[in-house]
């Protein structure tokens, strides 16, 4: 016949655990002996030794066969996308909209300019290669500091009456706002195919008279290089059909497609 199992006091149950603590007859702690215990704690630590090990070997044999500057996959994306400031997107349109009364709506889109031009100021650029106008600037080591290579000086200065220097509205308070077009980067990616000298571009800007007056831009604008400001110029009844207007190269002559759909001013 079973017997039931003896009911255990508060002071016994506290005995039990004082004995699991240390046991005296045995030497034990914790239910092991401290000999036990140098063996385990040996065991895990070369354990985790060699399993940090084997970490560390696999994330460095993963970084040596990776190129920080050059990913190992290119799709056959040939043209560069290009970023237009101010960031004026509404859907797949460029719409560069303000209003020549409100000076708030001036100095937001001026603002926005004098922020991006920042890095470009004279004094930031000191440090970067002074490139020869015209020539590609090729460069087969990373020679810079921090193994980077080394770029092409592009002063904001180079942009002329768009530079924000003469000018700190960039031409939002009247009719010839300014906007940067700036070109996305592609690794090894030359213009003209990389033969001869850098392509030189003018930037042409095609207007259409509506009927009642006013000048819309042609659903296209070319215009050439890395970095670079175009200023158009919308009046009312003063616009030509064609408006060409002849630009200097400013830096290594890349070309830059953009397609601006609307540019509209409220007076």
């Amino acid at each position: 016949m079973a017997t039931l199992k003896e009911k255990r006091t508060c002071g016994q149950r506290c005995e039990d655990f004082g004995r699991f603590v240390w046991n005296s007859d045995t030497g034990a702690m914790f239910g092991r002996t401290p000999e036990k215990w140098v063996y385990i704690s040996l065991y895990y630590v070369a354990f985790y030794v060699i399993m940090t090990g084997l970490f560390c070997l696999a994330i460095w044999t993963l970084m040596y066969t990776l190129d920080p500057y050059t990913p190992d996959y290119q799709d056959r994306l040939t043209s560069p996308g290009v970023m237009v400031w101010p960031p004026t997107y509404i859907e797949e349109d460029v719409i560069l909209s303000y209003n020549l009364s409100d000076k708030t709506s001036q100095r937001k889109m001026s603002n926005c300019l004098s922020n991006f031009l920042k890095p470009y100021n004279d004094t930031s650029q000191q440090s970067n290669h002074n490139c020869t106008k015209g020539e590609y600037f090729k460069q087969e080591k990373f020679e810079a500091p921090h193994h980077t290579k080394y770029s092409c000086r592009f002063t904001q200065s180079m942009l002329g009456r768009c530079s924000g220097l003469d000018d700190p509205t960039f031409g939002y308070n009247g009719t010839t706002p300014c906007v940067i077009i700036k070109m996305n980067r592609i690794i090894n990616f030359l213009p003209n195919n990389g033969t001869g000298m850098a392509p030189h571009l003018n930037c042409t800007i095609l207007v259409s008279i509506n009927q009642d007056g006013y000048s819309t831009p042609k659903p296209y604008i070319y215009m050439e290089i890395n970095l670079w400001l175009c200023s158009t110029r919308l009046a009312r009844k003063t616009v030509s059909q064609n408006v060409k207007s002849s630009l200097p190269t400013v830096f290594n002559g890349w070309l830059v497609c953009v397609c601006v759909r609307r540019v509209a001013m409220r007076t």
